[in-house]
């Protein structure tokens, strides 16, 4: 019989564990071979099917020392520390356990530890690369021939042992071009077929594509130069051997290609594919960009569940697109699809998000799948009990949500250049920003405390641009600005929010008006708009110093004891970013989230004014409690209660401090102060009078209370009420004498 005809797809119907929940048939679109059907209407979360044990498998070799041959565990390039070798000490596999490791043993039996051992050992001889193969794409005629005169060789080869046990046969060696993950692979399928015989049906009863064949002829010399290797290194008196025929190889080869299962990291959101197993009985569900069943792993199971209500004779469908492909856009998905799987046609003019596919819809829903594929949605965050356990877990997920949300905030195109813009020139010596809900009183409050007018209306939105003023307070003078209002969601983009809470991150304080006759709950929903977007209210910058490095691993060190995570959850969290190689010098009892932000690196920590205006409209008890609530003010902009205590908490939130400069030989000049930020120092000074100070500087004299001090260097911090006196060299002494 034709090898063509051996493999071709048996008719024998599979019995399913859970088969009554759908059933197998041809799939409704051309040539798409066969596919699952919904027997029975299924519900969201309802298993539909558990597979155990692969078939064939394979750890690909980056990662052979890192994952564990049994459960596919991955300590994030850490080399595990079970594992078994041949006689000759080379490595056979890793695990993670001693269970695991008795696990695999266990599954094997003495034929097939021999056959391993020997295949391992077999490739310690280096062989030479294979010369002049053809290129191109095989027929079928050409592809029996090539087998055929393979077996013809692999029965000299059998033959050739067995006269002569002592002498290595030349194809004993495998050519260093062959890809020696497809040799293992091959080889883990023919100890299935040995092990349990059913195995090869289940194989069979897959639909075979010559792929693999079509695309390249070099493919199918190697998969011939398999064949010889395995019949050359396996004991010649091994059972096994009867197994090894070009009718099994083939039967797995064409059905590898779009049937195999990629292994991928659950902990970095699949960003690593470090293995790869046939699961026959699970190869039917087809693909779709919008699939209705997801697949969960867990060690060397899957478990496929429908994502939604399923009514019966509905195809059931998966994504085949893992990791950063979920957030592709239509025309990538269908590139990425084209180069991986087969039958690319199926998807080309015909898929189903074609009309959705635009990258910031993509990554909303992979955010939302992301949480649904893992089983923490925020609901259930906030009801699990926390402890060493869950934190773990937690903080991974907080990991991965702060990385695609961080994404999916990023605008995905430049901006044309046309509307209203919200970019304001920062002027003045700080920035203040209002932000609220519609009709809280902003636009009032900036009229009453600049010289600037805004339109104030009894209607919602009024301002649509932002509008600044000017405080001159103590010599100073703060930029006001008045930003329009937001809604829930405006950090998602929704009512142009994304470029209003963009804005206040510029801005040296924020100023959250509040309606004093509304509940707490509008504070809270703002806290989250301005969290979403990076913005941390009322909080200092994590002490930690966090330095990239080429190579060396990862170090971590802590000069106080650490209460809320690990070392293995930072380490966690460093390799869900593809952080393999820093220091980490933690010097605060830090959380999870504050590591996140200082990974991140674009958190802006800014000091925030919780002012409630309207109090003329509530009582005087409520005024004193919200009064009492901590950086808090309580106004009222129609009746002017309170504004001038206002602009003084404003100078004390953002802390400014004035310095006053002399001129040599002459009196301080105490009208025209210089407003710096609290940390100041005099190289800052410097740089508030004329850039070119800074490399010229000399020295300075300060007084305090008209107290003479030594000369300081220029990074001494100044005080309030200061007065300095800047000495530069010579050269610039135009630029000295202009201010002092």
């Amino acid at each position: 019989m034709a090898l063509l005809e051996q493999i071709k797809r048996t008719n024998v119907p599979f019995k399913l564990e859970n088969g009554e929940a759908f059933d197998i048939r041809p799939s409704n679109m051309d040539d798409a071979g066969m596919a699952c059907f919904a027997s029975r209407k299924l519900f969201p979360g309802e298993v539909i099917l558990r597979v155990q044990n692969p078939v064939a498998n394979v750890i690909t070799t980056n990662f052979r020392k890192e994952v564990c041959a049994w459960c596919y565990f991955y300590d994030f390039g850490s080399i595990l520390k079970f594992k078994l070798t041949t006689s000759r000490g080379r490595g056979v596999a890793w695990f993670c356990s001693e269970t695991c490791k008795l696990s695999w043993m266990n599954q094997l039996s003495e034929p097939e530890w021999c056959a391993i051992l020997s295949f391992e050992d077999g490739l310690a001889r280096v062989g030479k690369a294979n010369e002049s193969l053809p290129e191109g794409s095989c027929l079928e005629a050409e592809i029996e021939t090539a087998w055929e005169n393979a077996r013809l060789e692999g029965e000299r080869i059998t033959t050739s042992r067995k006269e002569k046990p002592n002498r290595m046969p030349k194809q004993a060696t495998l050519p260093s071009l062959v890809d020696v993950d497809d040799a293992r692979f091959l080889l883990s399928a023919v100890l299935s077929f040995y092990r349990t015989p059913d195995s090869l049906q289940q194989v069979l009863r897959m639909v075979p594509t010559l792929q693999p064949y079509s695309s390249s002829r070099i493919t199918l010399h190697h998969h011939i130069a398999i064949y010889h290797y395995l019949l050359s290194v396996l004991p010649i008196e091994s059972p096994i051997l009867s197994f090894i025929t070009p009718a099994h190889l083939m039967a797995v080869v064409t059905r590898d290609a779009g049937n195999s299962f990629g292994i991928w990291d659950q902990a970095l959101a699949g960003q690593e594919l470090f293995a790869y197993s046939l699961y026959p009985t699970a190869s039917f569900f087809n693909h779709s960009c919008d699939p209705n069943v997801v697949k969960e792993r867990s060690g060397r199971q899957y478990t496929f569940k429908a994502s939604m209500e399923i009514s019966p004779g509905s195809e059931l469908n998966i994504s085949y697109l893992g990791g950063s492909e979920k957030i592709l856009i239509c025309q990538e998905r269908q590139d990425r699809l084209l180069k991986a799987w087969i039958r690319p046609h199926l998807w080309q003019n015909g898929c189903i998000r074609k009309d959705q596919s635009n990258r910031r819809h993509a990554m909303l829903r992979y955010v939302q799948t992301l949480t649904a594929d893992l089983g923490w949605p925020p609901e259930e965050m906030a009801r699990t009990q926390k402890n060493k356990a869950t934190e773990y877990h937690l903080g991974l997920l907080k990991a991965k949500l702060a990385k695609y949300r961080a994404q999916l905030l990023e605008p995905t195109t430049k901006s044309s250049g046309g509307g209203t813009g919200f970019d304001v020139q920062k002027a003045g010596d700080a920035r203040v920003c209002l932000i609220g809900f519609p009709s809280v009183g902003k636009s009032t409050l900036l009229s009453k405390m600049t010289n600037t007018v805004s339109e104030v209306a009894a209607y919602e939105f009024t301002t649509l641009t932002a509008i600044p003023g000017v405080i001159e307070y103590k010599g100073a003078r703060i930029q006001l600005l008045d930003l329009p209002g937001i809604v829930e969601g405006a950090s998602g983009g929704r009512g142009r929010g994304r470029q209003v809470v963009s804005t206040a991150k510029t801005s040296d304080l924020i100023v959250m008006m509040l309606d004093a006759t509304k509940s707490s709950e509008q504070r809270r929903l703002l806290e989250i708009e301005l969290d979403a977007v990076g913005i941390r209210l009322n909080r200092t910058k994590p002490d930690v110093v966090f330095k990239q490095k080429a190579a060396g691993g990862v170090t971590i060190n802590a000069t106080v004891k650490l209460t809320k995570l690990d070392e293995k959850a930072i380490k966690t969290i460093l390799a869900g970013y593809k952080i393999h190689n820093c220091d980490v010098m933690i010097r605060e009892d830090i959380t999870v989230d504050e590591l996140i932000d200082v990974l991140i690196g674009t958190r802006k920590y800014v000091p925030c004014l919780y002012v409630f205006n309207k109090i003329d409209a509530i009582s005087l008890e409520q005024v004193d409690k919200l009064a009492r609530q901590d950086h808090s003010m309580v106004i009222s902009c129609e009746v002017g209660l309170n504004l001038d205590q206002l602009v003084e908490k404003i100078w004390d939130s953002i802390g400014l401090v004035k310095v006053y400069t002399k001129k040599r030989g002459q009196h301080p000049d105490l009208k025209d102060p210089i407003c710096m930020r609290k940390g100041a120092t005099i190289e800052d000074v410097c740089l508030g009078i004329h850039r070119s100070l800074v490399p010229n500087f000399k020295y300075a004299l300060v007084w305090v209370c008209l107290s003479q001090s030594p000369r300081n260097g220029k990074n001494i911090e100044c005080a309030l009420g200061k007065i300095i006196q800047i000495f530069a060299s010579r050269s610039e002494s135009r630029a000295e004498s202009h201010r002092g």
